[in-house]
């Protein structure tokens, strides 16, 4: 990972080890996409200032070249910003659901009483969308799914 993103324990599980790297990789992409439209409109900047002769490019003026801060690169990024932070978000969140989910995975796994216990004593107290936990033993681990599809 990169030096702005803290290191994960040595003694962290394979499901955190996971989440990190999805997070990891879902923030470098948006600071990519950021990156991509400040880049494209400094390079065209820098086109229209090596291209110029005085006042002039290819027999025009100047001025035809003028960048409309309206067009810009990062003036289209700003007007979608609320769709690309929201897919973000989206992807964030499922990230982290994932990841309770092969902790929960993990704990059943190692100890299956574990889960059955707490269901039957919290049954009572909240309804659960789930009405048991057979879907935790059936669910092959999410690196076999990763492997076997590679």
């Amino acid at each position: 990972m990169s030096d702005s993103f803290p290191e994960l324990p040595a003694a962290a599980t394979c499901a955190a080890a996971r989440f990190a790297s999805d997070h990891h990789e879902l923030v470098s992409f948006v600071g990519f996409v950021a990156d991509l439209a400040l880049r494209t409109d400094e390079v065209r900047r820098q086109a229209v200032e090596a291209l110029a002769d005085g006042d002039r490019i290819a027999g025009r003026p100047i001025k035809d070249y003028a960048i409309d801060e309206s067009m810009t690169a990062v003036a289209a990024l700003r007007k979608h910003r609320q769709v690309l932070l929201q897919m973000a978000y989206c992807r964030g969140v499922d990230n982290f659901l994932t990841y309770i989910t092969d902790l929960l995975h993990a704990v059943y796994v190692a100890q299956p009483g574990t889960l059955h216990a707490k269901a039957r004593t919290d049954a009572a107290k909240s309804p659960s969308p789930f009405r048991s936990t057979r879907f935790l033993s059936t669910r092959p681990p999410r690196v076999a799914r990763r492997a076997a599809s590679q």
